[in-house]
């Protein structure tokens, strides 16, 4: 009789081999830098992260006597010549202040992005400003007429 290929419930497990995964050097929270970047997701969406360091944030602090203050991501339409502004949640402390951010926006548009500060004594201050990016224009699939990145 031929010999049975499939295992028994009473047979004992084969011998497992131990798999070492390096993952390397776990990754710091924070560079300490002073950066905004913007990414284009697809044409109708731009990914935001930004750093500021301790040293930044109490640079711009120091001038500003205003306790209700609100974080902003500034959102510049260059193409529109308009703005539109995201209100971040206030940290706790301002200590390396990282974060990100998805934006929904037009095809085939220029943008600049702008981190900065709201107060109701100063207005709007602006901490710094991102790379300027243009989102592609929305295509149509060539086989089947199907918009892509609806």
């Amino acid at each position: 009789m031929g010999k049975n290929l499939l295992p028994d419930k009473y047979s004992p497990e084969p011998d497992r081999v131990a798999v070492y995964l390096d993952y390397g050097p776990m990754l710091p929270d924070s560079y300490h830098q002073d950066i905004i970047v913007a990414l284009i997701r697809d044409p109708k969406c731009i990914f935001a992260y930004w750093e500021l360091s301790d040293t930044a944030v109490k640079t711009a602090l120091r001038n500003i006597i205003d306790l209700k203050l609100k974080w902003v991501l500034r959102t510049h339409n260059l193409d529109q010549q308009t703005s539109s502004d995201v209100f971040l949640a206030t940290p706790p402390n301002y200590d390396n202040i990282n974060g990100n951010y998805y934006l929904f926006v037009l095809s085939d548009t220029r943008y600049q992005l702008e981190i900065g500060i709201m107060t109701e004594r100063n207005g709007f201050v602006s901490l710094l400003k991102s790379n300027i990016v243009t989102t592609p224009k929305k295509d149509k699939g060539l086989a089947t007429g199907i918009t892509s990145y609806s």
